[in-house]
This record gives C-alpha cells, structure tokens and sequence, in this order.
C-alpha cells in the first residue's frame, strides 16, 4: 500500500499492487486486484496507468469502478479521477432492480450514457428478455431513459418504441412477465411495461399474446398533485381483436375503457367517472375482473360543511340485452343532503339524517326520501366491538306531468328503435 500527493494536495491512495513502476509524472500499476482511491471513488482492476499530475488514468482487466452512486463494470477504462468522467468499454452495471449492458459508455458526474445497450430485469449476462436500444442514459439513483428501443424475448422482436422512461424510485418491476394456459385460449403470455414520470405521474402498457385470441394491448396512467390532495386522474384502456369469434358474442372486437378525474379545492369535491366497454365479460377475460351487466358513468359534486354534506349526483346506465348495451336507466339526477356523525348529547349514541330527492327520467318519477340511523359501540373484548344500529324512515314517489311523461317515454322508445 502507498498513496500519491498530486499538486493539488489531494491524495490517491493505491492498494494490492503487486507490481509498480513510476516513471514521473506516469505510476504504473499491476497486480491480481489493484485498488486506486481517490475522493470517494474506488477503482478495482488488474494493470492502471496513472497519471500523477492530472489524475487521468487507464484501467483494463476485470475493471470496477465503485462510487457513492453505485458500480459500474467494464472491460477498459479511461477516465479522470479530479473531473469523475470518462470512457468505458463492455459495461455492465447494476442499478438495483435493473441491469445495463452496452459496448461502450460515456461517464459524467450526472449520468453514464450507454451507447447500443440493452436494459433488463433479468440479472443474467444473457438475459432472457430485455430492451435493446441505440441510446440509454442512466442517471443513478433517480431514473433511466431509453431512445428507439425494440423488446425482445430471447432474441425475438416483439415490438418498438420511440422512447422510454424507468425510475429507479418506484417499487413496481420495470418488466412484469405472466404467462398461463386454458383450455380455451390456448398458451398465454401477459406482459406489462411499467413507466414512471415523476412520483405524482406513472403508467404502464400491456402486451397480451393469446395464442386462440390474438393480440391485445392496452394502457394506464395515474397523476396525483404534489400533495397528494387536489387533482385526481386515472385513465385506463384495452383493446383486441380476436381471431375467432366466442359463441356468446356478436363481433370480435372487445375493448374497455374507464377514466376518472377527481378535483377537490376547500370543501367542494367534483368527481367524474367515465365507464364503458364492449360486452359485460371482457374484464373478467383479459383483466380478471368482475361480470359487468351495468356499465355506469356519473358526474358527481359533493360540499362539506362542519355539519353536513350536499351531493348532486348524474349517473347513466346500460343493460345487456340481445348482445349489446341499451340504455337502462338513462339519466338520474340526484341530490342527497346528509349530516355528519354527531353524539347523542351525553350518552354513547351516534346519530345523523339524510334526505334524497331523485328523478327517474325512464320511470317518470321523482321519489323523496328521508331517513335517520342511530349507532352505537359495545367493547366486548380489548380487541373486539359490537355495534348495534337503527334505521328509521320512508320514501314517496311522485309522478311528472302526464305531458312531460308521455314525451320522455316517446324519446325512449325512439333511442331504443
């Protein structure tokens, strides 16, 4: 072991060089394991050419490069230990959840630029699968940028992309593989790339390959404030178009699609919910969801006081029938008024009312309700509570005007032709 002062007083320490020869300002260094350490920076290697004076330094061997950010493997290195930068060839780094590999690379203080690279999950120096791209930028500890990337499984080409975005924050796994076989589809192969923006702004695709289906793709996103307490919105879509046609369908295309966008400022909470799809099992085939017989969208804005709370809600409903949606319900607005939680003046009771009025467009009607509910705790055991519960109250329903009434049912009959 011994360490070098260059000229600017700063000191390089070198360790388990079994040969070393100086030639000033030129140290050169081989061994079985050489450690050069200079600012927080740790160079492994087999034969190092340093240069004293201005730090810049040759590496080749079996070449670690070790900093705060994380390591970095490589075949031969040139790089500059006072700028941190540098070239490197045959890189493989380990990023945590992800793996680069490239021929030649790029290393500054803020990020290593991977030229012809591919990134993956698979922890193997042949992976199984990953994302083969003519340029990847790692920037450590924050995210990965991918340029003209193609996937791959093995070394078949399944589809290309333009560009793409990974952080290295996020807990999901950048690729998810899931495949399965039924008797009735066939082999199955689901997939899903997930991406991420920021904290507040994440995605994913999928790629389904279902082997008596077809193809599907679909898409999510989710955005959320900063804080996490403002504006909401989720946005999810999938498509395929099957290759044969199920005996309980119509068509061959199936599709779904929902989105929902949520905005709170003080006490108003505004939430409109968008849902649609092509018959009622396409979730539960591709998505394993639940049966959908009565798509809903609705529109609904809610006010909070200290003691009550105003909803004004606008749903619309579908039905299947005959192989398609018809409308069921059509639009139903309603306004419900209800208060809070409040205590029984001294005794352990909790108590509070609320009011509906609905109007029934199909139905020609408008009901009004009201009902008040009682509960109250019983500790049974430090870890158990029963709670006991009243109900009381009724609902009216009155019928629009007969003129009215016959011209929305003409309506109605008419969408329904």
């Amino acid at each position: 072991m011994f360490s070098i002062t260059n000229a600017w007083s700063e000191e390089i320490t070198v360790d388990c060089a079994d040969y070393a020869e100086y030639q000033k300002p030129m140290v050169i260094l081989k061994g079985d394991d050489i450690v050069v350490k200079y600012d927080e920076q740790k160079i492994h290697a087999q034969e190092i050419i340093l240069n004293t004076e201005t730090g810049k330094m040759m590496a080749t061997g079996s070449v670690k490069l070790i900093n705060r950010t994380g390591m970095l493997e490589c075949s031969h290195l040139e790089y500059s230990l006072r700028e941190k930068q540098g070239e490197a060839e045959d890189i493989y780094i380990d990023a945590g959840k992800l793996f680069l590999q490239a021929r030649q690379a790029s290393i500054s203080t803020t990020a290593v630029i991977l030229k012809r690279g591919l990134i993956t999950g698979c922890n193997l120096k042949k992976p199984h699968y990953g994302i083969y791209a003519s340029s990847l930028r790692l920037y450590p500890e924050d995210r990965v940028v991918v340029k003209n990337i193609v996937f791959k499984v093995g070394n078949v080409p399944l589809f290309y992309f333009p560009y793409y975005s990974q952080s290295l924050k996020d807990n999901r796994p950048p690729i998810e593989l899931i495949p399965s076989y039924m008797d009735t589809d066939g082999r199955i192969l689901k997939s899903s790339f997930n991406y991420l923006f920021s904290e507040n702004s994440k995605g994913s695709f999928a790629l389904d390959c279902v082997e008596k289906r077809g193809i599907g793709t679909g898409f999510s996103h989710t955005v959320r404030d900063k804080d996490n307490q403002g504006q909401k919105s989720d946005l999810s879509l999938y498509c395929i178009r099957e290759t044969q046609r199920r005996s309980y369908l119509a068509h061959r295309e199936r599709w779904f699609a929902q989105a929902d966008w949520l905005y709170q400022k003080k006490d108003i909470s505004t939430l409109l919910h968008l849902d649609a799809l092509s018959d009622p099992q396409v979730r539960r085939d591709y998505r394993s969801g639940q049966l959908v017989l009565e798509p809903a969208s609705h529109l609904s804005i809610a006010k909070a006081r200290d003691c009550y709370l105003f909803r004004l809600t606008n749903a619309e409903k579908y039905s299947w029938q005959n192989n398609d949606f018809v409308k069921a319900t059509g639009y139903i607005p309603l306004l419900k008024c209800e208060t809070r939680l409040n205590k029984w003046k001294n005794t352990p009771w909790l108590y509070t009312f609320s009011s509906i009025i609905q109007r029934n467009n199909i139905a020609g009607d408008v009901a009004l309700e009201s009902r008040a509910a009682g509960m109250r705790d019983y500790r049974l055991t430090n870890t158990t509570n029963l709670t006991h519960s009243i109900t009381l109250g009724g609902d009216k329903k009155y019928q629009l005007w007969g003129e009215e009434q016959r011209n929305l049912r003409q309506r109605v009959r008419n969408a329904n032709l």
